[in-house]
């Protein structure tokens, strides 16, 4: 009961209390009057109930008798408000100890209401606030003076208030019901979420309005919000992963099943989902069925007591239903949850990644055994050298019939030959850096073919593709690596058959799974009708000294790897018991044209009748006295030193006497000392003019490749004939003369 109904309680009480003494007044007074009549009719012996005869001596009244009466009506009135007055001081005494009450339990009502976390308001018909809660001024920001009397819809978004003010209409008719979320605002314009509830209860002269209950919910909804936010995300997190993630509830039994998973192991969430996790099988490249450990039911349960939960992991190669064979890698973990241990299943397609540790482990064996090249390789192509020198110098004191200068021709070929196992154990290492420069292949594959196929039995076919683009390449190098392609094919087919040779431009992007740049290249395969290689050996071919032939070195396919891996490029492997083996590497391409050569009818003749000085810097005093020596024979001035230090040395007292040395050959490696790649450096600061070459059996970094980005004018490797390296001498100075 609010203040109003009380003060109208007070109100009605008193005019009823006016009216009851009116009324007991007026019935005493009627008493009265006929009390005068009985005593008049008395008097004047007259009927009472001749009314007739009464009414016309009425109007003669006798005094004394009035007197009676009148004293009669007065004293009874007072007697009457006397009695009254005191009959009613119980019943005042009642009404204010009920009013006394209601006072109380309004304001208890009002205490308990204002204390509730509950918005509570009462609204009329016309939607004017009568009564709000401290909640719900607090929660709308406004002092509860400022929403009495006011209109519901100030706290409505204006856009909408004509909206829910006809709904306030049509529930006060009964026609709708209150029951749900709004969306209001508090008195600074801040949006709040709200659930309302709404019911109609009887007010004065029995108007109904509406009592509105308000729970304010937008933090739920903001934590809801988030939470499906976060749902939404994890989904989609799991929906696009590129793995594999399947969840299962506490019975094993999957309940998730992403796109990762149907990608990778080809089995649909329709034939997943609902299933147990042991009834999951893939099959193997034999068609059998192949069960993981892990998925086992007494796998699962030593995982749910292990205090630790480990995380297992197992790998599988497993055949897709589109028959593509993927190795997969399978985790299994727990999750713990209130419900229990439930599982978390991640699959990676690690294809790749078996691809790429697979190259990793060739480039280490292959670092392994550069290593073993660089230990050895320097010292023996210095030895070679020395023999090489001390051959030429007898070929030059020995007649060409003879048969001495015979027997130093094969010594002299044999040695060579040496040289070409070193330049196979240097293909592994640094020092085997290829020279590349934009190539056309078109001639050099069948030149390098026809040289390894003569006196053979087979026959080749070539498929060479117009138009087909340059490499960037080492000539000799890849001349090497389609030797050793041909030289396996002959004994793969030893009793004859055809090879095919195939050349085309390629355009590796990301369809391909290679572990190079994606880009031009140029795909040269081999394919031969040999023996093939058996599957149990195929990843064992580039292993350096591996081989399955009698006389076989190992070194063949190894330093064949090692070159094109130098080069870039990538090499693959298809083979065949009893069908063939196809080989197939892949060179990076020059889209740039090479000039074309010009011709000339001029001859070149070799200039065996030197006259230049040279300073020979080497380690190897054997080298320096027969290089010496055999120079002196060609009418060179050769003057040596052991080092770079003392190659410096001599070249500035030579340039201060006037006497530059022509030419100066440095040996790029010197153990204890000062190389070539130093002494370089310190020789252009005197002389940025000077003719360097560098010569090496070995070095561990790429300046025999790249000897012109050091300052050097030419370079030749250990062992070299004499005649190579006057050749060497007359293409410097012609091209020097060129550009002069």
């Amino acid at each position: 009961m609010n203040d109003i109904e009380i003060k109208n309680f007070k109100k009605k009480y008193s005019s009823f209390k006016r009216i009851s003494l009116f009324f007991v007044i007026l019935f005493w007074a009627i008493i009265c009057i006929f009390c005068y009549l009985y005593l008049f009719s008395k008097s004047e012996n007259v009927n009472f109930w001749e009314f007739t005869e009464l009414q016309n001596r009425l109007f003669q009244p006798q005094k004394d008798l009035l007197i009676i009466c009148g004293t009669l009506f007065v004293f009874g009135t007072f007697a009457i408000i006397l009695i009254i007055s005191v009959f009613s001081i119980p019943l005042k005494k009642h009404n204010k100890k009920l009013l006394n009450v209601l006072e109380e339990s309004k304001l208890q009502l009002h205490k308990f209401l204002d204390k509730i976390p509950i918005s509570v308001s009462i609204i009329n018909e016309k939607g004017a606030f009568e009564y709000v809660n401290r909640t719900y001024s607090q929660l709308f920001k406004y002092p509860p003076i400022g929403l009495i009397g006011k209109s519901f819809t100030i706290t409505i978004p204006e856009e909408h208030r004509d909206i829910f003010l006809q709904k306030h209409i049509e529930f006060m008719n009964g026609k709708i019901k209150e029951r749900g979320e709004w969306k209001m605002h508090t008195k600074d314009e801040e949006i709040l979420t709200l659930w309302v509830e709404s019911i109609i209860i009887k007010g004065n002269n029995d108007k109904n309005k509406k009592l509105t209950f308000l729970h304010d919910i937008t933090q739920r909804k903001l934590i809801e919000e988030y939470f499906m936010e976060s749902e939404a995300k994890f989904r989609n997190f799991i929906n696009f992963s590129e793995d594999g993630i399947a969840l299962t509830n506490e019975t094993g039994k999957i309940i998730e099943w992403n796109r990762g998973m149907n990608v990778i192991t080809g089995i649909n969430a329709s034939n997943a989902i609902d299933n147990q996790i042991e009834d999951i099988k893939f099959k193997d490249k034999n068609g059998e069925l192949l069960i993981p450990e892990i998925f086992q039911s007494d796998q699962i349960q030593k995982i749910k007591n292990e205090d630790d939960m480990k995380s297992p992991e197992e790998e599988l190669t497993i055949v897709k239903p589109d028959k593509t064979e993927v190795i997969i890698q399978i985790s299994l973990f727990p999750i713990i949850a209130d419900k229990g241990c439930r599982f978390g299943i991640i699959i990676r397609d690690i294809t790749k990644q078996e691809l790429y540790e697979s190259e990793l482990r060739k480039t280490q064996k292959l670092e392994s055994i550069g290593v073993l090249a660089g230990g050895i390789a320097h010292d023996f192509n210095n030895f070679l050298t020395a023999i090489v020198y001390s051959i030429g110098f007898a070929k030059l004191n020995s007649k060409s019939d003879t048969k001495v200068f015979q027997v130093l021709t094969d010594a002299e070929k044999a040695i060579f030959q040496a040289k070409n196992l070193t330049r196979h154990l240097l293909t592994f290492s640094e020092g085997g850096a290829p020279v590349k420069k934009i190539t056309s292949v078109h001639d050099l594959i069948k030149d390098a073919v026809n040289f390894s196929l003569m006196g053979s039995n087979i026959k080749c076919e070539y498929s060479i593709q117009e138009e087909l683009w340059n490499a960037i390449i080492d000539e000799g190098q890849i001349n090497q690596v389609i030797n050793n392609f041909v030289f396996n094919a002959k004994d793969a087919m030893s009793d004859g058959g055809i090879l095919k040779v195939i050349a085309e431009n390629s355009i590796i992007d990301e369809k391909y799974d290679f572990p190079i740049k994606k880009g031009n290249y140029i795909k040269i395969s081999i394919k031969d009708e040999g023996i093939g290689i058996p599957e149990d050996i195929l990843e064992k071919i580039y292993d350096p000294f591996f081989t399955t032939k009698e006389k076989g070195t190992g070194l063949g396919l190894a330093s064949t790897y090692s070159i094109i891996k130098k080069h870039d490029g990538y090499i693959t492997v298809d083979s065949k018991i009893n069908v063939g083996t196809e080989f197939s590497i892949y060179l990076p391409a020059s889209l740039e044209k090479i000039a074309p050569k010009k011709e000339t009818n001029e001859t070149k003749e070799k200039q065996f009748a030197g006259k230049e000085k040279i300073l020979l810097m080497d380690d190897d005093e054997i080298i320096l006295d027969l290089a010496t020596e055999t120079l002196s024979l060609f009418g060179y001035t050769v003057e040596c030193a052991k080092d770079g230090k003392e190659a410096i040395e001599k070249y500035i007292i030579a340039k201060d006497a006037g006497k530059v040395f022509d030419f100066v050959i440095m040996d790029l490696t010197i153990p204890g000392g000062m190389g070539g790649k130093e002494a370089i450096q310190e020789l252009l600061k005197i002389d940025p003019e000077i003719c360097a070459i560098v010569s090496s059996g070995y070095s561990n970094d790429t300046t025999m490749a790249n000897y012109k980005e050091f300052g050097f004018k030419g370079v030749i490797a250990k062992p070299y004939k004499i005649e190579e390296l006057t050749d060497l001498f007359q293409h410097i100075m012609t091209k020097n003369k060129g550009k002069k």
